[in-house]
């Protein structure tokens, strides 16, 4: 029997974002109840509005549904429901959670790589679809990561001067060029290659990298 797109497409791909997505489950879901659809959020408040009313003052008038901005995690968001006569409300989260990552996000790294696509890609999707950006994996560590640039472009900087200095203001230094790969073998998805001054055996450029997809 011939095999269908869908699982050629998950053979097609080895990686962490398949091994945490139960690939039976991804085919069977097809025919299932359970799948990913995309709805203006304005015509969802409004299917509500008027079909629904609050359990706590039975008024169906002052029904919204909005998302909580604050609590969004990639196209994984939270939806809450209020009632302005007793502000009573309650939330969910528009994805399940999946080896602790949302699964619609899971699904959009998935899919990136499977049609050999990265991070880059999923943005302009993501924005010519009107939904929300991809997660970044770092982004509660942006403000350390920014003071850290500007320490290590400082000890550079500084490193270039003191080799300069040595050799007699002369900018035309000797260095050493090695790199390093984040483990053994020809699989290893992280690497860093050095620049270090014959001089005073200080590193004065570095290049890190990496072939990891950074919006999980």
């Amino acid at each position: 029997m011939s095999k269908s797109i869908e699982e050629l497409l998950l053979n097609s791909v080895e990686s962490a974002s398949r091994r945490k997505i139960k690939i039976p489950d991804l085919l069977k879901e097809q025919d299932s109840q359970n799948v990913n659809i995309i709805v203006e959020l304005d015509l969802l408040s409004s299917l509500m509005k008027n079909l629904l009313c609050c359990k706590y003052c039975c008024s169906s008038e002052k029904i919204e549904l909005r998302e909580d901005l604050k609590s969004r995690r990639g196209l994984a968001v939270s939806l809450e429901i209020i009632c302005h006569n007793c502000e009573e409300s309650t939330s969910t989260m528009s994805s399940k959670i999946s080896n602790k990552c949302y699964d619609v996000n899971l699904r959009l790294t998935y899919g990136m790589r499977a049609i050999g696509k990265g991070g880059a890609a999923a943005r302009i999707f993501c924005g010519l679809m009107n939904l929300p950006p991809p997660p970044a994996k770092f982004e509660c560590h942006n403000l350390f990561l920014n003071v850290l640039k500007t320490i290590s472009e400082d000890s550079t900087n500084a490193a270039v001067h003191e080799a300069v200095i040595a050799n007699d203001n002369n900018s035309n230094i000797a260095v050493a060029v090695d790199g390093t790969w984040h483990k053994r073998g020809y699989s290893s998805l992280n690497g860093v290659v050095c620049a270090t001054s014959v001089e005073n055996g200080k590193v004065i450029d570095f290049e890190a990298l990496t072939k990891i997809l950074f919006f999980m």
